[in-house]
């Protein structure tokens, strides 16, 4: 090789050297910028991871307040059906005993009346006075399961 190739051929090995090493240092300084950049959000990403981890347990618990209502509305649920279920028994026991009491006159009703006429008017029988007292039981109990039925609802 002619020396003049060689050294053209160096030059041009030296000038791709230094073309390559700004490169290098190009390179260097951009990884550089980007680590500066991720160490400063570093800190911004913690705290959005905290804040994501904060957020799914304010979730968490509000989900287990909406399991805990659920569970509480079924049982409000079944107390409003069963005292619903007492109020219909209540309400159907004095039609009950009005039609067993109407059957009962039916069958003694000579007897009664002559127990009627002795008696002054003030003076009830002794079972009159039983199914007075069942009745009034029965409203006092019937105005109490309404009183709890709206306080429930």
């Amino acid at each position: 090789m002619p020396q003049g190739t060689h050294k053209s051929r160096s030059v041009d090995i030296l000038h791709e050297i230094v073309q390559y090493q700004q490169i290098i240092d190009s390179l260097r300084v951009e990884i550089h910028e980007y680590k500066k950049t991720l160490g400063s959000i570093s800190p911004q990403i913690t705290q959005y991871q905290q804040v994501i981890a904060s957020v799914k347990s304010e979730i968490a618990q509000y989900q287990s307040k909406i399991a805990d209502i659920t569970s509480q509305n079924t049982q409000y649920q079944q107390i409003i059906d069963s005292l619903r279920v007492e109020i219909y028994e209540y309400q159907s026991k004095p039609d009950t005993v009005i039609s067993e009491q109407a059957q009962h006159e039916n069958m003694d009703l000579p007897g009664d009346e002559i127990e009627y006429n002795n008696d002054s008017p003030q003076t009830l029988s002794h079972e009159d006075t039983q199914d007075e007292q069942t009745l009034q039981s029965l409203s006092l109990h019937i105005a109490k399961l309404k009183r709890n039925l709206e306080s429930i609802i």
